[in-house]
């Protein structure tokens, strides 16, 4: 499990909650048989019931939470669905298709959503078996949503009546998510981390909703090809010096301890490549990577450059000496 479905677990307590949900179809009371007991009038939406055929999407009841987390040129989504089948009817499972933005990229399930998969044209969510009178399932998804510089454009119809629906951005001073909807908004922290939340209310089945979230910070790759070229020069350095001859004055370099400069300039390089891993698996932040990047440059400037005054004054040693 994610971290972010870790917190759609805890958030759905919240929204599941909503206190304006849409109502539910009344249920139709039944007259128990003759010599039997009489059941109650309502079951638990986790305890299906042998209900009658001819449900439809809109008697599916659905709480969704929408989340996204910052990428490069891209946003990561995850959804979680809460979907319940409140009325007496049966819906097939071709009822039960959840159509997934336009753009967006390599969707997955996670291991718990049994009841779904995704379509072989990667555009859609289908059932793969009825939901039951009284049932309740779920879904989690993952994809990635391509940017267009800081805005990403985003319409969602919705299959089912929506109680509540909930959007969770990474918080980023100027993000913001914009809907001719009227919505609620608000800082949250979650687990450790600072998201901006937009509740909407209910939504009708077969209802679109649009909005854009805006203001998404760009996060370039200019240190990382920065790092490749600096990276491309120190071996090519070190191509060079490994392939001309070694002077006398030349051997006095090659006994090196742990703090000579070439030991510091390896270390440094073992630290860059570490830098580099760590932000490629989202261990560190953008900012903290950025300011590390440019402290084990510095560093790294200064040891070649401590490494060429050496050489010199080597050089120069010799000449005089002749």
């Amino acid at each position: 499990m994610s971290s972010l479905a870790a917190i759609f677990l805890a958030e759905a307590t919240l929204i599941f909650a909503s206190p304006t949900p849409a109502p539910a179809p009344a249920a139709i009371p039944t007259a128990a048989p003759a010599g039997t007991t009489a059941q109650p009038a309502s079951r638990p939406a986790s305890r299906p019931s042998a209900g009658q055929p001819g449900g439809r999407p809109e008697d599916v009841r659905a709480s969704v939470i929408i989340a996204y987390r910052l990428g490069e040129n891209e946003l990561t989504v995850e959804e979680f669905w809460q979907i319940t089948n409140p009325s007496d009817r049966n819906v097939e499972a071709s009822d039960l298709t959840v159509l997934l933005p336009a753009r967006a990229r390599v969707p997955a399930l996670d291991e718990s959503t049994s009841d779904f998969e995704v379509s072989d044209d990667r555009s859609s969510i289908l059932g793969r078996r009825p939901l039951l009178a009284g049932q309740a399932t779920h879904i989690g998804a993952r994809y990635f949503q391509p940017l267009t510089v800081d805005t990403a454009d985003i319409r969602r119809t919705f299959p089912f009546t929506v109680n509540a629906l909930r959007i969770i951005v990474e918080h980023v001073p100027g993000i913001t998510v914009t809907s001719a909807h009227r919505h609620e908004d608000r800082i949250s922290d979650m687990g450790g981390s600072k998201f901006a939340v937009f509740d909407f209310g209910a939504l009708a089945a077969g209802e679109a909703l649009a909005y854009q979230v805006t203001g998404v910070p760009a996060k370039t790759v200019w240190p990382r090809y920065l790092a490749l070229f600096v990276a491309i020069g120190i071996l090519g350095w070190m191509i060079y010096s490994l392939m001309r001859p070694v002077a006398k004055h030349d051997q006095t370099l090659s006994v090196e301890g742990p703090l000579s400069p070439r030991a510091r300039k390896d270390q440094i390089l073992r630290a860059l490549e570490v830098l580099e891993r760590d932000r490629g698996e989202d261990k560190i932040s953008e900012k903290r990577y950025e300011r590390r990047h440019a402290e084990l440059m510095t560093e790294l400037a200064l040891v070649l450059r401590e490494i060429e005054i050496a050489k010199g004054h080597h050089a120069g040693h010799g000449s005089h000496s002749v």
